[in-house]
Protein backbone atom coordinates (compact mmCIF):
# COMPACT_ATOMS: atom_id res chain seq x y z
CA UNK A 1 0.00 0.00 0.00
CA UNK A 2 2.80 2.41 0.90
CA UNK A 3 4.53 1.70 -2.41
CA UNK A 4 1.36 2.37 -4.39
CA UNK A 5 0.79 5.66 -2.56
CA UNK A 6 4.42 6.80 -2.82
CA UNK A 7 3.87 9.01 -5.92
CA UNK A 8 1.48 11.27 -3.98
CA UNK A 9 2.85 14.49 -2.52
CA UNK A 10 1.57 13.60 0.94
CA UNK A 11 -0.15 10.61 2.51
CA UNK A 12 -2.09 10.40 5.76
CA UNK A 13 -3.42 7.12 7.15
CA UNK A 14 -6.44 7.52 9.45
CA UNK A 15 -7.45 4.55 11.58
CA UNK A 16 -10.54 4.62 13.79
CA UNK A 17 -10.42 2.68 17.05
CA UNK A 18 -13.35 1.25 18.97
CA UNK A 19 -13.36 -0.19 22.47
CA UNK A 20 -12.75 -3.92 22.16
CA UNK A 21 -16.15 -4.80 23.62
CA UNK A 22 -17.82 -2.74 20.88
CA UNK A 23 -15.47 -3.94 18.16
CA UNK A 24 -16.09 -7.59 19.01
CA UNK A 25 -19.84 -7.04 18.84
CA UNK A 26 -19.65 -5.13 15.56
CA UNK A 27 -17.51 -7.77 13.85
CA UNK A 28 -19.70 -10.66 15.00
CA UNK A 29 -22.93 -8.97 13.90
CA UNK A 30 -21.44 -8.07 10.52
CA UNK A 31 -20.72 -11.74 9.84
CA UNK A 32 -24.05 -12.95 11.25
CA UNK A 33 -25.94 -10.65 8.87
CA UNK A 34 -24.54 -12.38 5.79
CA UNK A 35 -23.86 -16.01 6.69
CA UNK A 36 -24.17 -18.58 9.45
CA UNK A 37 -23.36 -16.87 12.74
CA UNK A 38 -20.02 -17.90 14.26
CA UNK A 39 -20.07 -19.80 17.54
CA UNK A 40 -20.20 -16.98 20.07
CA UNK A 41 -18.42 -18.88 22.85
CA UNK A 42 -15.52 -19.81 20.55
CA UNK A 43 -15.40 -16.25 19.26
CA UNK A 44 -15.13 -14.79 22.77
CA UNK A 45 -12.55 -17.39 23.84
CA UNK A 46 -10.40 -16.46 20.83
CA UNK A 47 -10.65 -12.77 21.75
CA UNK A 48 -9.58 -13.40 25.36
CA UNK A 49 -6.87 -15.98 24.65
CA UNK A 50 -5.49 -14.84 21.27
CA UNK A 51 -6.51 -11.18 21.16
CA UNK A 52 -8.38 -11.68 17.89
CA UNK A 53 -11.89 -10.69 16.82
CA UNK A 54 -12.32 -13.37 14.21
CA UNK A 55 -9.43 -12.54 11.89
CA UNK A 56 -8.85 -8.97 13.09
CA UNK A 57 -6.42 -8.03 15.89
CA UNK A 58 -8.13 -6.46 18.90
CA UNK A 59 -4.78 -5.33 20.28
CA UNK A 60 -4.36 -2.17 18.21
CA UNK A 61 -0.59 -2.22 18.80
CA UNK A 62 -0.49 -5.07 16.29
CA UNK A 63 -2.20 -2.94 13.66
CA UNK A 64 -0.05 0.08 14.53
CA UNK A 65 3.09 -2.04 14.08
CA UNK A 66 1.83 -3.15 10.69
CA UNK A 67 1.18 0.43 9.58
CA UNK A 68 4.66 1.48 10.72
CA UNK A 69 6.19 -0.98 8.27
CA UNK A 70 5.13 1.31 5.42
CA UNK A 71 4.39 4.70 6.94
CA UNK A 72 6.14 7.12 9.29
CA UNK A 73 4.47 7.81 12.66
CA UNK A 74 3.74 11.37 11.49
CA UNK A 75 1.69 9.94 8.62
CA UNK A 76 -0.64 7.97 10.92
CA UNK A 77 -3.63 9.44 12.74
CA UNK A 78 -5.57 7.34 15.23
CA UNK A 79 -9.11 8.33 16.20
CA UNK A 80 -11.15 7.19 19.18
CA UNK A 81 -14.58 6.52 17.74
CA UNK A 82 -16.37 6.89 21.11
CA UNK A 83 -14.90 10.36 21.61
CA UNK A 84 -15.36 11.79 18.14
CA UNK A 85 -18.86 10.53 17.47
CA UNK A 86 -19.99 12.73 20.38
CA UNK A 87 -18.37 15.88 19.01
CA UNK A 88 -20.35 18.51 17.13
CA UNK A 89 -20.93 17.21 13.63
CA UNK A 90 -19.92 13.71 14.64
CA UNK A 91 -17.37 11.53 12.90
CA UNK A 92 -18.30 13.12 9.55
CA UNK A 93 -17.06 16.50 10.73
CA UNK A 94 -13.87 14.94 12.07
CA UNK A 95 -12.99 13.55 8.65
CA UNK A 96 -13.93 16.78 6.88
CA UNK A 97 -11.54 18.62 9.19
CA UNK A 98 -8.76 16.10 8.59
CA UNK A 99 -9.22 16.61 4.85
CA UNK A 100 -8.92 20.36 5.33
CA UNK A 101 -12.37 20.82 3.84
CA UNK A 102 -14.30 23.98 4.65
CA UNK A 103 -17.63 22.17 4.56
CA UNK A 104 -19.64 21.49 7.69
CA UNK A 105 -21.26 18.11 8.28
CA UNK A 106 -24.60 19.96 8.24
CA UNK A 107 -23.89 21.01 4.63
CA UNK A 108 -24.01 17.38 3.52
CA UNK A 109 -27.18 15.67 2.43
CA UNK A 110 -27.78 12.51 4.49
CA UNK A 111 -27.44 9.28 2.55
CA UNK A 112 -30.65 7.32 1.94
CA UNK A 113 -31.36 4.84 4.71
CA UNK A 114 -31.09 1.93 2.27
CA UNK A 115 -27.48 2.93 1.56
CA UNK A 116 -26.50 3.30 5.19
CA UNK A 117 -24.69 0.43 6.89
CA UNK A 118 -26.79 0.50 10.05
CA UNK A 119 -26.13 -2.53 12.21
CA UNK A 120 -29.09 -4.32 13.78
CA UNK A 121 -29.32 -4.66 17.54
CA UNK A 122 -26.63 -7.15 18.54
CA UNK A 123 -28.72 -9.14 21.02
CA UNK A 124 -31.65 -9.33 18.62
CA UNK A 125 -29.32 -10.61 15.89
CA UNK A 126 -27.93 -13.18 18.32
CA UNK A 127 -31.37 -14.36 19.44
CA UNK A 128 -32.63 -14.53 15.86
CA UNK A 129 -29.54 -16.54 14.87
CA UNK A 130 -30.27 -18.97 17.69
CA UNK A 131 -33.80 -19.43 16.40
CA UNK A 132 -32.84 -19.89 12.73
CA UNK A 133 -29.74 -21.90 13.58
CA UNK A 134 -27.78 -22.66 10.40
CA UNK A 135 -29.37 -19.92 8.29
CA UNK A 136 -29.29 -16.13 8.23
CA UNK A 137 -32.38 -14.81 10.07
CA UNK A 138 -34.72 -12.58 8.07
CA UNK A 139 -34.38 -8.85 8.91
CA UNK A 140 -38.03 -8.66 9.97
CA UNK A 141 -37.40 -11.30 12.64
CA UNK A 142 -34.39 -9.36 13.97
CA UNK A 143 -36.47 -6.18 14.03
CA UNK A 144 -39.29 -7.94 15.88
CA UNK A 145 -36.92 -9.34 18.49
CA UNK A 146 -35.31 -5.93 19.03
CA UNK A 147 -38.58 -4.59 20.40
CA UNK A 148 -39.13 -7.67 22.54
CA UNK A 149 -35.67 -7.78 24.11
CA UNK A 150 -34.85 -4.16 24.89
CA UNK A 151 -36.52 -2.80 28.04
CA UNK A 152 -36.74 0.58 26.25
CA UNK A 153 -35.77 1.70 22.72
CA UNK A 154 -32.89 3.70 24.24
CA UNK A 155 -31.44 0.83 26.31
CA UNK A 156 -27.92 -0.10 25.15
CA UNK A 157 -27.29 -3.82 24.63
CA UNK A 158 -24.18 -5.96 24.56
CA UNK A 159 -23.49 -9.27 22.90
CA UNK A 160 -21.36 -10.13 25.94
CA UNK A 161 -22.38 -11.17 29.43
CA UNK A 162 -21.51 -8.78 32.25
CA UNK A 163 -18.60 -11.06 33.27
CA UNK A 164 -17.30 -11.31 29.69
CA UNK A 165 -17.57 -7.54 29.27
CA UNK A 166 -15.38 -6.96 32.34
CA UNK A 167 -12.91 -9.67 31.27
CA UNK A 168 -12.47 -8.16 27.79
CA UNK A 169 -11.82 -4.69 29.21
CA UNK A 170 -9.20 -6.10 31.60
CA UNK A 171 -7.63 -8.19 28.83
CA UNK A 172 -6.83 -5.14 26.69
CA UNK A 173 -6.36 -2.45 29.35
CA UNK A 174 -2.55 -2.57 29.35
CA UNK A 175 -2.37 -2.85 25.55
CA UNK A 176 -4.52 0.27 25.15
CA UNK A 177 -2.34 2.18 27.62
CA UNK A 178 0.79 1.11 25.76
CA UNK A 179 -0.69 2.32 22.48
CA UNK A 180 -1.40 5.74 23.98
CA UNK A 181 2.22 6.02 25.18
CA UNK A 182 3.51 5.16 21.71
CA UNK A 183 1.22 7.52 19.80
CA UNK A 184 1.19 10.62 22.02
CA UNK A 185 4.68 11.87 20.98
CA UNK A 186 3.42 12.14 17.38
CA UNK A 187 -0.21 12.93 18.13
CA UNK A 188 -0.33 15.12 21.27
CA UNK A 189 -3.50 14.75 23.27
CA UNK A 190 -4.31 11.31 21.87
CA UNK A 191 -6.23 9.21 24.38
CA UNK A 192 -7.90 5.83 24.12
CA UNK A 193 -9.35 3.56 26.76
CA UNK A 194 -12.42 1.39 27.15
CA UNK A 195 -15.17 3.43 28.82
CA UNK A 196 -17.14 1.82 31.66
CA UNK A 197 -20.35 0.12 30.64
CA UNK A 198 -23.50 2.25 30.95
CA UNK A 199 -25.46 1.63 34.14
CA UNK A 200 -28.45 0.42 32.14
CA UNK A 201 -26.52 -1.89 29.82
CA UNK A 202 -28.58 -4.96 28.87
CA UNK A 203 -26.19 -7.92 28.58
CA UNK A 204 -26.58 -11.30 26.91
CA UNK A 205 -26.84 -12.77 30.40
CA UNK A 206 -30.07 -10.76 30.79
CA UNK A 207 -31.76 -12.92 28.16
CA UNK A 208 -33.79 -14.97 30.60
CA UNK A 209 -36.18 -17.83 29.88
CA UNK A 210 -38.99 -15.36 30.52
CA UNK A 211 -37.82 -13.24 27.58
CA UNK A 212 -37.48 -16.33 25.37
CA UNK A 213 -41.05 -17.26 26.29
CA UNK A 214 -42.14 -13.71 25.42
CA UNK A 215 -40.47 -14.10 22.02
CA UNK A 216 -42.17 -17.45 21.45
CA UNK A 217 -45.58 -16.05 22.38
CA UNK A 218 -45.13 -13.06 20.09
CA UNK A 219 -44.22 -15.20 17.11
CA UNK A 220 -47.03 -17.65 17.78
CA UNK A 221 -49.67 -14.92 18.12
CA UNK A 222 -48.50 -13.04 15.06
CA UNK A 223 -51.04 -12.37 12.33
CA UNK A 224 -49.93 -14.88 9.75
CA UNK A 225 -50.59 -14.92 6.04
CA UNK A 226 -50.75 -18.30 4.25
CA UNK A 227 -47.28 -17.55 2.86
CA UNK A 228 -45.53 -16.70 6.12
CA UNK A 229 -47.63 -18.79 8.51
CA UNK A 230 -45.69 -22.03 8.23
CA UNK A 231 -42.34 -20.23 8.40
CA UNK A 232 -43.32 -18.34 11.56
CA UNK A 233 -44.68 -21.54 13.14
CA UNK A 234 -41.37 -23.29 12.41
CA UNK A 235 -39.47 -20.42 14.03
CA UNK A 236 -41.79 -20.59 17.04
CA UNK A 237 -41.15 -24.30 17.47
CA UNK A 238 -37.41 -23.64 17.35
CA UNK A 239 -37.78 -21.05 20.10
CA UNK A 240 -39.64 -23.56 22.26
CA UNK A 241 -36.89 -26.08 21.54
CA UNK A 242 -34.23 -23.61 22.74
CA UNK A 243 -36.16 -22.93 25.95
CA UNK A 244 -36.85 -26.53 26.87
CA UNK A 245 -33.36 -27.90 26.18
Amino acid sequence: LAKRLAPFESVQVVYTLRAQTEMMTSLWVQVAKSRKAPSLHSYIDKALNQGMGGGIPLDYNVIYDQLLQGFAPEQITLLDYATFRRTKGGIEQVFLDILGCSLSATDLKPAPVRQANISPDALAQYAASRITKGTVPPPELVERLTGLIRPTPETPTSLLTRTEYTAVNRRFEKANARLVERVQPYQPGFAFSAPPAPENMFYRSNLTERIWAKIAASLYNDKMTPTTGNRIRRLWLKVIDRITR
